[in-house]
């Protein structure tokens, strides 16, 4: 079987990035896919192709994260559908994942054609997150989302399935495109994320109360409504540290909160550790005592593998109740209100203090990951979906 899957790009190592790699390194043991982007990182692309999965490139042009790339959209999208057409043929199924590489696929009649929503374009259709950023980014994305969102909506609709991460982005991809889904679940890395009980980082936060955040500085993260919280925090506990791991950077951001922290005197309890190897990042996540997903977002903050991933290294999770399907309110973390601040700081001052159920969620939080988040089964329900589509071609 011969899968062509088109992904935006790879450009940074994010939830999507790495849910991909992971996916089809699996994947790729049972059937023969190539990845198409608009870009690559080399280091990135490096890393899918030691697992041999193949990725191409197909435009010289600039990717979805750039302005310059949305301005001349129309433009863009002409030359990559032509492309598509000329060279991407003879595939058993098309697999799309993310704006507007369904709306490609759909353009150029390429069939079967999956659709792989890790949650309906943010940028497009997300209000809380695009009125979060400032007036001259909030101007440009209400116009993206004027011109684009009816052409994301329209290619979702048309493709023969839909698949996601679990029910409540189903839930969200329903009330955007009008069109049920398919779930396949997220999987983890059970060998590579798990407890670490000694690290070389450790001793330098020995004293230290350790919350761990992950960010990629857009509103949809609330990281400023953590740090914020960092005031009332140290009051009932002084040595608390939050330390801030990032997927992508965005200088100018992360210059706005260091120069809050320093104003707030929150030097000694906020540190930036930026972007962390994949190898490096299990370890920072087992010295934590605790993490914090603090995101928003209508389908963006239903799913995180950070916090699946620290999950799975014994750390107990304070998170909103976007989605009910990772963490299990009182048992293996904490849920809390998006907006309710002093429910959140209550939280994590709970597990910060209390040392005896901070290590018992956290051993119910591997439980869960064990339990739930199994690399077979998210397999097996994308085989199954293949499956399903080329019976039907050859019907």
């Amino acid at each position: 079987m011969k899968i062509a899957w088109f992904h935006s790009h790879l450009l940074n190592w994010s939830g999507g990035t790495k849910f991909l790699y992971e996916t089809l390194k699996r994947l790729n043991t049972h059937v023969d896919i190539t990845v198409y982007v608009e870009a690559a990182d080399e280091k990135l692309k490096a890393i899918f192709e030691e697992s041999g999965i193949k990725v191409i490139s197909f435009t010289r042009t600039k990717s979805s994260k750039s302005l310059s790339y949305w301005t001349f959209f129309p433009f863009h999208i002409f030359q990559e559908i032509d492309w598509i057409r000329r060279n991407v043929k003879n595939f058993d199924i098309y697999v799309s994942s993310f704006f507007p590489m369904n709306y490609l696929l759909y353009k150029a009649n390429r069939k079967p054609h999956l659709f792989y929503c890790f949650e309906p374009f943010v940028f497009i259709h997300d209000l809380e997150m695009i009125n979060g950023f400032p007036w001259t980014k909030r101007l440009a994305l209400h116009l993206l989302r004027f011109l684009y969102s009816q052409k994301d909506i329209k290619a979702s609709q048309a493709a023969d399935e839909i698949l996601t991460l679990n029910s409540d982005v189903a839930k969200s991809i329903s009330q955007t495109y009008g069109k049920g889904s398919s779930l396949t679940y997220m999987g983890v890395d059970i060998d590579s994320f798990k407890p670490y009980p000694n690290t070389p980082y450790a001793a330098k936060y020995a004293s230290k109360k350790v919350i761990i955040h992950s960010t990629d500085y857009t509103p949809l993260k609330r990281t400023w409504f953590l740090i914020e919280s960092m005031k009332n925090i140290i009051k009932q506990v002084p040595n608390a540290a939050l330390l801030i791991t990032h997927s992508q950077d965005d200088a100018a951001e992360k210059q706005r909160m260091e120069k809050y922290i320093h104003e707030q005197s929150l030097d000694q309890h906020v540190e930036f550790l930026e972007f962390l190897d994949y190898a490096v990042l299990p370890q920072y996540y087992s010295l934590a005592d605790i993490a914090v997903y603090s995101g928003i977002g209508d389908g963006a903050a239903a799913s995180s593998y950070f916090v699946l991933e620290c999950m799975a290294c014994e750390t107990p999770c304070v998170r909103t109740n976007t989605t009910t399907e990772e963490i299990i309110d009182n048992y293996s973390g904490y849920l809390f209100q998006p907006n309710d601040r002093r429910e959140m700081e209550e939280k994590i001052i709970k597990l910060l203090t209390d040392k005896e159920l901070s290590s018992k969620m956290g051993k119910n939080a591997r439980k869960t990951v064990l339990d739930r988040y199994n690399w077979n089964l998210v397999t097996q329900n994308f085989l199954q979906a293949f499956k399903r589509h080329l019976d039907l071609v050859r019907t």
